[in-house]
């Protein structure tokens, strides 16, 4: 019982990307059935930061418009790396989140 308890709160809580020092960033390639619509959006992602930095269990909280843009998201997600983080001295799994933007050069 207490283990599905420490997961429930592990899962919820949530910390901003942008709280966390990425290491690398990979920019998503804009799909190119969107870019030849002229179609612009955004992707909500939720994922692990291990131990290690490294990114996992990528899933997509909501996306607009629902379709185009998901798949780009999540492969450019995966190769992000960022600083572990750590708590008591030792590196620790944290969830995070961020939107993506998907906007046409002006």
């Amino acid at each position: 019982m207490q283990s599905a308890r420490a997961q429930k709160a592990f899962l919820s809580n949530i910390v901003p990307a942008s709280q966390l020092k990425a290491r690398k960033y990979v920019p998503p390639t804009y799909p190119s059935k969107a870019l030849a619509a002229g179609v612009e959006g955004w992707v909500e992602l939720e994922f692990t930061v291990d131990t290690t930095g490294a990114v996992k269990d990528i899933s997509v909280r909501r996306a607009v418009p629902t379709g185009p843009f998901e798949k780009a998201a999540v492969d450019a997600c995966a190769r992000w790396r960022f600083e572990p983080v750590m708590r008591n001295g030792a590196a620790v799994e944290q969830r995070s989140g961020l939107r993506v933007q998907f906007k046409l050069e002006q």
